[in-house]
C-alpha cells in the first residue's frame, strides 16, 4: 500500500473499545469522506498480523429512518488498494484543506448550492479541525479561521431554508419567421448573490454578439436572436442554479405570393384559367406522405454524481418533418 496510513484515536464521532479479545472500532454520524481502507494491526512479542476491510458510504434514502451510519462493509486482501473514484468526492473533500473564505469560491466553480448539505459539510470540518487541534492549542492563525468558519456557519443557517432561486414565469418556445428577432423570457428571482443566470443553445454556452443580445430588468431576462435564420432554430436553455429549461424556437421560411396571382396565394390547376376550386385544395394533386426521420439522434451522457445537488441530464433530438410528435 502506497502513501501513508493515519493512526485513529477515539474523540467526536469515534470511540475504540477493547474488551479482553475483542477491540471495536464506532464511527458515528459518518460521511462519504468516511469511506476507505481500515486497517486493525495486532502485535505481540511473536510478531504482528493484520485485516482490514473497506468502509463505503452510501447517500441516505429519504425515509430511512434507522439509526445513523449507513454502511457496507466488504473484506478486502490486506494489500488491496482501495479505489478513490472521482464520482465518489463529497463536500467534505472538495473543502479540507482550503481556508473558509475560499470556501464560497470553491463551491460556486463547482455549481453547488445546496446550502444544507453545505453545512453539514463545513460543521463536519469544524469538529474534525477541533479533533485533531484541540481547543487548547489553537495554532497559529486558527483563531482567525475559527471566527471565520463561525461566520460562514452563522450565514449558512439563514440560507438553508431559502430556495436559492424562484421561478414566477420559465421560458417557453418560440416561433417566427426569417429575418425576423425572436425572444425567450423568463421571470427569475436569485436569491444568492453567488449565482448567475447563463443562457445556452444546445451545449454551447451563449454572449452578447450581433447574433444574440442578453438583458435583465429587474428579475426579467431575456435572450434576442435577431435576424432569424433558419440555421438558428433548435433548443435553447437557461440555467440559473439548480433550475434549468429549455424550449424550441422555431424558424419559417417567409411566405411570398406567387406572380400573377393577385396577391391572394392561391394555387392554379395545371393548364387553367381561374382560381382552385376549395373542394380541390391542392390543385388536383395529392401530397406524398413524408417518411419520417432522425435528423439529430440522442446521445449517450455520463455525469459525475453531485452529492450536493442532483446532476442534471438533458437528452435533444431533432426529427423531420417539423409536424412529428415525440414521446
Amino acid at each position: 500500500m502506497k502513501g501513508k496510513w493515519r493512526q485513529i484515536t477515539a474523540g467526536g464521532r469515534i470511540s475504540i473499545e477493547h474488551k479482553g479479545q475483542d477491540a471495536k472500532l464506532e464511527i458515528r454520524e459518518v460521511t462519504k469522506s468516511d469511506s476507505g481502507l481500515y486497517r486493525c494491526v495486532a502485535t505481540n512479542k511473536h510478531g504482528e498480523i493484520e485485516s482490514s476491510a473497506d468502509i463505503e458510504v452510501t447517500k441516505k434514502d429519504e425515509g430511512d429512518g434507522m439509526g445513523d451510519i449507513r454502511t457496507k462493509l466488504k473484506k478486502t486482501p490486506s494489500k488491496q488498494k482501495s479505489p478513490k473514484k472521482l464520482e465518489n468526492i463529497s463536500i467534505v473533500d472538495l473543502l479540507r484543506g482550503h481556508d473558509p473564505k475560499d470556501y464560497e469560491r470553491i463551491l460556486t466553480e463547482h455549481g453547488i448550492h445546496d446550502y444544507r448539505a453545505i453545512l453539514q459539510a463545513v460543521e463536519f470540518l469544524k469538529r474534525e479541525k477541533e479533533m485533531e487541534t484541540g481547543k487548547a492549542e489553537v495554532e497559529h492563525g486558527g483563531r482567525v479561521e475559527e471566527e471565520d468558519m463561525a461566520r460562514l456557519i452563522q450565514q449558512l443557517e439563514g440560507r438553508v431554508d431559502t430556495e436559492p432561486v424562484s421561478v414566477m414565469e420559465d421560458i417557453s418556445d418560440q416561433t417566427t419567421t426569417e429575418n425576423q428577432t425572436a425572444t425567450f423570457q423568463c421571470e427569475i428571482q436569485i436569491n444568492y448573490p453567488e449565482i448567475s443566470l447563463t443562457w445556452y443553445k444546445g451545449t454551447q454556452k451563449l454572449e452578447n454578439s450581433d447574433k444574440y443580445e442578453i438583458s435583465s430588468v429587474g428579475h426579467r431576462h431575456y435572450l434576442k436572436i435577431k435576424n432569424c435564420q433558419v440555421k438558428d432554430q433548435g433548443n435553447f436553455r437557461v440555467v440559473c442554479g439548480p433550475h434549468i429549461s429549455n424550449a424550441k424556437l422555431t424558424v419559417t421560411a417567409r411566405q411570398t405570393p406567387s406572380p400573377g396571382d393577385g396577391g391572394r396565394g392561391r394555387g392554379m390547376k395545371p393548364g387553367g384559367k381561374g382560381p382552385t376550386p376549395p373542394e380541390e385544395p391542392f390543385a388536383g394533386f395529392k401530397l406524398k406522405p413524408v417518411a419520417l426521420k432522425f435528423v439529430k439522434k440522442i446521445q449517450d451522457i455520463v455525469l459525475q454524481e453531485a452529492e450536493s445537488i442532483g446532476s442534471s441530464a438533458v437528452f435533444e433530438c431533432e426529427v423531420t418533418p417539423s409536424t412529428a410528435v415525440t414521446s
